[in-house]
This record gives structure tokens, C-alpha cells and sequence, in this order.
């Protein structure tokens, strides 16, 4: 969002800030409903509030305290690591995947919504916009997302009990 602010980019800003309220939204929601020691959540929910709070200060950090073009640099490619990180992060049960012949790991809304979206990015950000901190990093989602639905469709959810199994065995 502070990207798009700070390259004076609408189709940017007011996308993420829409996607800043729902995360935010998300992040209590998810707090306030969840055990307090979530398997699937590496690190407790006051160490992501507090990673949340410093990524906004860090962000916020550089957009006053730069110029705005290197402002705009510097999360452009903070943002690209992020990007790159989000989309490909359903990847890491990849292990799993292959050692159970099963991708019910892999959350498939998830991978169908991430490719949509990294497809309009993606053209968004080659064709209209031609930037790179756009297109790159929904253009690697879009590669991860793809890659999920193929791994999705040749594995299915494979059998129960090799995946609990191999969850016992991790």
C-alpha cells in the first residue's frame, strides 16, 4: 500500500489498503478464536502481532524518513521479497507431499485464489503499469500457485493414513 502510495499509483494503494483492513481484520479474528498454541503456526500470536507492529513501524520508518524514489525502491523490493515468500510458502509442505504421495497439505482455495490473483497482477504490472515490483513477484506466485494445483490434481488428498503418519513421524 505505502509503495503504491509513494509511486502515486491508485490501482496499487487502494487495493492493498482494502487488503490492509481485511489482514487486519484477519489477524484479530484469527487471535481471538485461536488456542494458544496453534500446531500450524510457527511462534506464538503475540510474537506476529509483534512482527505486524514492527513491519508497519520499519515501513513507515522509511517512507517519511527517505526520499520518496528510494523510499519507493526499498519497499518496492521488500515487498517482492514478501510477495515472493507468501506465494510460495504453501511449497514448504512439499516434503510431505511427495514422502505421502498426497497434497492434501496443500490448501487448494488458497492456491486457486493466489494464481488468480497473481494473473491480473501479473498483467497489470507487465502491460499497463510496467513495473517489476509488480509483475516479478505475481509472476513466481503465479509459477507457485499453478505448481500447487498441479501437485493438487496428480496427488489429490492421497491416503489418510500415510499422511498421519508422516505428520507423526515429522
Amino acid at each position: 500500500m505505502t509503495y503504491g502510495i509513494l509511486k502515486s499509483e491508485p490501482k496499487v494503494w487502494s487495493c492493498n489498503s482494502f487488503s490492509t483492513i481485511l489482514g487486519i481484520y484477519y489477524l484479530f479474528s484469527f487471535a481471538k478464536h485461536s488456542p494458544k498454541a496453534s500446531p500450524t503456526l510457527p511462534g506464538s500470536i503475540a510474537m506476529h502481532f509483534k512482527a505486524a507492529i514492527g513491519t508497519i513501524l520499519a515501513t513507515l520508518a522509511v517512507a517519511v524518513g527517505m526520499p520518496k524514489v528510494k523510499a519507493a525502491n526499498i519497499l518496492g523490493s521488500a515487498g517482492v521479497g514478501i510477495c515472493i515468500a507468501l506465494f510460495a510458502s504453501p511449497l514448504a509442505a512439499l516434503k510431505t507431499v511427495f514422502k505421502t504421495k498426497s497434497a492434501e497439505a496443500i490448501p487448494l482455495p488458497f492456491a486457486i485464489a493466489a494464481t488468480v490473483n497473481c494473473v491480473l497482477w501479473f498483467i497489470v504490472g507487465w502491460i499497463d503499469m510496467k513495473d517489476v515490483n509488480i509483475w516479478l513477484p505475481n509472476g513466481l506466485g503465479l509459477l507457485a500457485g499453478l505448481f500447487q494445483i498441479a501437485l493438487k490434481l496428480f496427488y489429490g488428498d492421497g491416503d489418510k493414513l500415510k499422511l498421519a503418519e508422516a505428520k507423526q513421524a515429522a
